[in-house]
């Protein structure tokens, strides 16, 4: 509690301007994959995600907002900000997460500003991905001695199912146990 009786952390229900700034900054990073996609050399094995953005970008453009508003009503909380598996550390048989400052390049405000903690379960089921992605990429010639880089490759893609899978069962576990909902339940309805 700080001072005069009030939570430290009090949570908010985003307002109609904040659906719009994220609308908003969605799109902006859009933009700016689409701009890099289009000035880079893109690696072979990534062709297929890059060309999936591409054709997906208009409607994209179309949901980004559609979606955006259904968020009206929903849970802000201050969140991680920067939150992957190297902010997870497991000691002693217990996790413990760190490094709350948040993302290091971005302004002060903006990484203490409420949002959606959807942001933070974004943020490390990425993390699973890029785990996986380093795994199976060719410079691991350690791991091509265990198997060969086909058996490796679906053994990392199982284990980047089931970790995604085994999280997010674990977070909705603990959303449906919280007091407060994280949506409004017109949001739900829509």
């Amino acid at each position: 509690m700080l001072g005069r009786g009030r939570p430290a952390l009090p949570r908010e229900r985003a307002g109609a301007e904040h659906a719009e700034s994220w609308a908003k900054d969605t799109l902006a990073q859009l933009d700016l994959a689409l701009a890099a996609l289009a000035g880079a050399a893109v690696p072979e094995a990534a062709m297929p995600f890059a060309a999936e953005l591409r054709t997906a970008a208009k409607r994209l453009r179309r949901a980004v907002p559609r979606l955006a508003r259904r968020a009206v009503g929903a849970l802000m909380t201050r969140h991680h900000g920067d939150f992957h598996l190297g902010q997870v550390l497991i000691a002693q048989g217990d996790v413990v997460i760190v490094d709350y400052e948040g993302e290091p390049a971005r302004p002060l405000a903006e990484r203490r500003a409420k949002a959606s903690a959807l942001r933070d379960v974004a943020g490390l089921l990425r993390s699973l991905d890029y785990a996986a992605a380093v795994a199976t990429a060719p410079e691991m010639t350690a791991a091509a001695l265990v198997a060969p880089a086909e058996r490796r490759a679906a053994m990392i893609a199982r284990w980047r199912e089931e970790a995604s899978a085994a999280f997010l069962a674990a977070y909705r576990e603990a959303v449906a146990a919280a007091p407060q909902r994280l949506v409004a339940p017109s949001a739900e309805a829509a």
